[in-house]
């Protein structure tokens, strides 16, 4: 397959980015050089446009990504939202029932205007703070008039059953998809994230399919983790590195070197020209 018949879109951690949280070389330098062949290259990311934006310094993205998770389709050519999925309005009693409720959880909007935190600042954890900066602490109230394309809880494992817990009292299980996940900023924590209902990055890549300059290409995806599934299973290529959780790669059209060894440019350079 040429370059110029592809497009590929890449999660972030665990995959396109090394333990450390980098880009590696051989990884920005592939990327390139599909760019330059004719190649689309995208993100598939659970983060904010732009936080995930200061974690990309140098790289080129020319396509349409996938960001919150598939909640919203971002051009970061053009600098506009392309594709917007909004949270039932039943969400903001339960998000604020939770702020106030005294369980230890850091609580994250999302919004095309950028991240919201409605747990006080003196009350979160800092790491995790820090790797959703630019973001800005308010009370729900502050923003309840706004929509919110998805929300994250973090805390223990009895902290979020307690939210759980709460989404099925209010009877709103059909309101959200629930999504779990874990972060190495924090070991002991986990998160979990409410989604607008059918929405996931496999929405996200059906989306994709439906823009006319993308009409043609194979879409080529790879991720390493759960909410990674439904976008492998939509991909006309899916491909999973090596540290993938073994669900996710029981799907794999391909497994690739794991995150630490530029997982991209094998794809790039072994994978799509075999295709």
């Amino acid at each position: 397959m040429k370059c110029s018949d592809a497009a590929l879109f890449s999660d972030l951690d665990g995959t396109l980015f090394n333990c450390r949280g980098e880009v590696s070389i051989n990884n920005r330098n592939a990327i390139d050089d599909f760019i330059a062949q004719g190649g689309m290259f995208g993100i598939a990311t659970g983060r904010a446009s732009q936080n995930a934006l200061q974690h990309l310094p140098g790289i080129s993205i020319n396509a349409p990504s996938i960001v919150f998770n598939g909640a919203a389709v971002y051009d970061y050519v053009n600098k506009r939202y392309i594709l917007a999925n909004y949270l039932d309005t039943e969400s903001v009693p339960l998000i604020k029932e939770l702020a106030e409720c005294g369980k230890r959880l850091d609580i994250q909007l999302y919004t095309e205007y950028g991240i919201f935190y409605v747990t006080p600042e003196k009350r979160s954890y800092k790491p995790f703070v820090d790797i959703h900066r630019p973001c800005t602490f308010c009370k729900v109230d502050d923003i309840a008039d706004r929509p919110w394309l998805k929300t994250l809880f973090l805390g223990a494992e009895e902290d979020l059953d307690y939210a759980r817990e709460l989404i099925a009292k209010r009877g709103l299980e059909d309101k959200f998809d629930i999504v779990p996940g874990t972060t190495d900023i924090l070991p002991d924590a986990k998160y979990i994230e409410l989604l607008p209902h059918g929405t996931n990055k496999g929405s996200g890549v059906e989306a994709l399919r439906t823009l006319s300059f993308l009409s043609g290409r194979s879409i080529i995806c790879v991720g390493d983790y759960w909410n990674d599934l439904e976008m492998l299973q939509r991909a006309d290529v899916a491909c999973v590195p090596l540290n993938g959780a073994e669900e996710v790669k029981a799907l794999a059209h391909y497994i690739t070197p794991d995150n630490n060894h530029d997982a991209i440019a094998y794809i790039i350079e072994k994978i799509i020209p075999g295709l």
